[in-house]
């Protein structure tokens, strides 16, 4: 294989994982398993070109080297495990206020026709005996922060009704668990009529996780269809573990990328941006500020995307980063994002916290003075993202503490914003057992970080008919003027960066015009 060849084939199978397609090798032969109308014909013409190519990689891929190691790890019996640092980061809040239930994570799914109740109850006991994570419970040992498994736990449906339902009203469903005392899982049958339910379900964050949800739904419907569950094993606690462990050779190799990624740059410094006067540091008040795109925009950038071999989260995550260089007259953007680290892990079937947060590093400036294009500009961020996906198992606090301590975080922070898409092809419940019902749900909090510069969040979920664009912000932070100028300028650099791809960055702007150097 070419090094022209390793890469394209590195940056189609990032592209490939972030738009929720699965690959897989069997025999030698290539098994894709993708959404509906994700795979166009350009991205299926360079599955096929580089077949040979990506069964290789699969076959000895990142999965099976850190899965055997996951396993090792099982051998050893332990009366308790270490947090992982997203664990540790929800926990100590979460310690400090019981009462909270910022933290937990709610699903409602309608549920039509003939259903058995206490099928329905024994099937949420067979899904809690297979993900130990449920039957988890959290306290301290040595003055650190632990988690124990409980060989079993008790769990009873709660029923209510019949009644109407009103999905804004939840009444006393979603309250504190008691992190010592698993299951930190509940659920709610309410019955409206004869033939018709909704399923309440309600978890902790620190046993579950956005990703965890079709594997959720897909295992409670086989428990429920009288199908076996086995308990699965390593699971999320081999994980924190294994990651934890930063001193081994494959965590040492991510870090010095990591290091290498973040040094600073001191020609990248830009002016300030206003913060909120009205508050003091510490009084955290977050709003977010939101944006819609038309369906046909969304079509748009798909289209795109297609023929362009990128994701529709890469295109806006580059809408992003130039917005941020625009808000600041900065000539660079870091930017975190969400992965989901279960499949490099071996660990796709798992339920549990298994999301790391990685980070790009985007400059709209050219090389030996020459403008960069919107095209190459794209290329850069399908780039980075790739890199960052293939080096997402290093802590992220981790990154954050050795990139801090070799700068002032106060006059220059290491991360300039988050970045979250939730795209409309996100996997769903299995069947149509479990409809999901639309409610306005609360955010989690905004991600903890001790070197923030704008401590705000775009959020981009495609939704039928429309793009919803929304700014979490961290008011002691960043002023809600500011806010909406870059919710803004990212709604209108969208549609700029599908026009012409052949286009300067600086001619997109005043602002950009500024940062590059061109007009």
């Amino acid at each position: 294989m070419t090094s022209a060849t390793a890469i394209e084939v590195r940056e189609l199978t990032a592209s490939l994982r972030l738009l929720g397609v699965r690959l897989r090798a069997e025999g030698g032969n290539l098994r894709v398993e993708a959404p509906s109308g994700v795979v166009g014909p350009e991205l299926l013409a360079l599955v096929k070109k580089h077949k040979d190519a990506l069964v290789r990689v699969l076959a000895d891929g990142e999965a099976d080297r850190v899965g055997t190691q996951l396993r090792r790890l099982t051998e050893v019996p332990r009366d308790s495990w270490p947090l992982s640092e997203v664990q540790e980061r929800l926990f100590y809040p979460q310690f400090a206020d019981p009462e909270t239930v910022d933290y937990h994570i709610t699903g409602l799914y309608r549920i039509d026709g003939v259903l058995h109740v206490e099928r329905l109850e024994n099937a949420f006991r067979a899904v809690i005996g297979r993900h130990e994570g449920f039957r988890t419970g959290f306290g301290w040992a040595g003055g650190d922060p632990v988690q124990s498994v409980h060989p079993e736990v008790a769990f009873e449906l709660e029923r209510a009704g019949p009644a109407p339902f009103d999905p804004r009203e939840l009444g006393d469903f979603v309250r504190p668990f008691d992190l010592a005392r698993p299951p930190l899982l509940r659920g709610r049958l309410h019955t409206v009529g004869p033939a018709r339910h909704v399923l309440l379900v309600d978890s902790h964050h620190l046993v579950f996780d956005a990703v965890s949800w079709p594997v959720f739904l897909a295992d409670l419907r086989r428990a429920y269809d009288g199908q076996e569950l086995r308990p699965l094993s390593p699971a999320a606690k081999e994980y924190a573990a294994w990651q934890r462990d930063l001193a081994t050779p494959h965590m040492a190799r991510l870090g010095r990328y990591w290091e290498e990624l973040l040094t600073p740059d001191p020609a990248s410094k830009g002016t300030a941006v206003p913060t909120h006067p009205g508050l003091a540091l510490g009084e955290e008040e977050v709003r977010s500020v939101r944006r819609a795109l038309e369906g046909s925009t969304a079509a748009s950038i798909r289209r795109f995307c297609r023929q362009h071999v990128l994701t529709p989260s890469m295109v806006y995550l580059a809408a992003y980063t130039l917005a941020l260089q625009d808000l600041g007259g900065r000539s660079e953007a870091v930017v975190g994002f969400p992965v989901d680290v279960r499949a490099d892990a071996g660990l796709s079937s798992v339920i549990g916290p298994l999301v790391n947060t990685v980070l790009v590093r985007a400059a709209a400036t050219g090389s030996a003075g020459r403008p960069c294009t919107v095209r190459e500009y794209l290329e850069r961020i399908r780039s980075q993202v790739t890199s960052a996906i293939e080096h997402s198992h290093y802590p992220y606090d981790a990154m954050i503490e050795a990139a801090a301590a070799r700068r002032n975080v106060r006059e220059d922070p290491v991360v300039d914003g988050f970045f979250n898409y939730t795209g409309i092809d996100a996997p769903q419940a299995p069947d149509d057992l479990f409809a999901p019902v639309a409610r306005e749900s609360a955010a989690l909090p905004l991600l903890p970080c001790l070197s923030s510069r704008y401590a705000a969040t775009l959020i981009v979920a495609e939704e039928p008919g429309l793009v919803r664009l929304e700014v979490e912000r961290d008011s002691t932070q960043i002023s809600e003027q500011t806010c909406r100028r870059l919710v803004d300028t990212v709604t209108f650099l969208v549609t700029e960066l599908i026009a012409d791809v052949d286009r300067p960055l600086g001619r997109l702007s005043n602002g950009l015009a500024a940062v590059t150097g061109c007009g």
